[in-house]
């Protein structure tokens, strides 16, 4: 008996576990700039290796390498104001 209680609990859980949070709908005010330098002892010598842009919906876009890729460090910056 108790068993069936806790189901329909069980379901409305889940089913509200299912929508997204504001958080995650809510849009990005600018694009964000990753600027890629390399970041190795061996050559080639410190300067950028790469240039990508997280657009206002989520799109990337750029050259070089990646990232989060070994052997660099990123700089971070805000690029234009996203038009909703």
């Amino acid at each position: 008996m108790r068993a069936r209680s806790v189901s329909p609990v069980v379901i409305v859980a889940m089913i509200i576990s299912l929508f997204p949070s504001p958080q995650l709908r809510a849009m990005p005010t600018h694009e964000t700039i990753y600027t890629q330098h390399y970041n190795c002892i061996i050559s080639p010598p410190p300067d950028v290796v790469g240039e990508w842009v997280s657009g206002c919906h989520n799109e990337w876009y750029g050259w070089g390498w990646e990232p989060g890729h070994s052997c660099t460090y990123t700089v971070q910056s805000e690029g234009e104001a996203c038009i909703h």
